[in-house]
């Protein structure tokens, strides 16, 4: 992923993280995690880069892990987030306690466990929000 899209402080704790813009996994070894999920290029794009990191953002921040393992199980989580998505997506990360997932048009939703929020129109946006606590999010469902 080209640095130049993202903000200069994500591009930094990134690179203290282990992460270069040049970076490319297998991004195979990650998707057996998530079966029945049908990966995007954008999602295919993310794990080639970023899987497997951990990285840590600014003091109040959550873990943030390219790790889309959550998945399981995932038959009731699916039957909530669809229709709230309304199309299709992909788990693409951990953050905190719940998980990140990616739709078809880039924006990234976070599951919570008691609450489903938007944590980005774009993937860019969601780092943003995520190692820098800067934007917000927006609650689409909670229970």
């Amino acid at each position: 992923m080209a640095s130049h899209t993202l903000d200069p402080e994500v591009v930094r704790l990134l690179i203290a993280s282990g992460w270069s813009p040049s970076r490319r996994v297998n991004e195979e070894q990650f998707l057996k995690y998530a079966p029945g999920f049908f990966p995007s290029n954008r999602v295919r794009e993310i794990l080639r880069s970023f899987g497997g990191l951990r990285v840590r953002g600014l003091p109040g921040s959550e873990l943030l892990e390219f790790e889309p393992d959550m998945a399981e199980p995932h038959d009731k989580w699916c039957q909530i987030l669809e229709p709230i998505i309304g199309g299709e997506f992909f788990p693409i990360a951990r953050y905190g306690q719940g998980a990140l997932v990616l739709d078809e048009g880039d924006r990234v939703f976070a599951d919570t466990g008691g609450a489903i929020f938007l944590f980005g129109r774009t993937f860019e946006q969601c780092l943003e929000l995520c190692l820098l606590n800067r934007g917000s999010s927006l609650c689409v469902w909670g229970w």
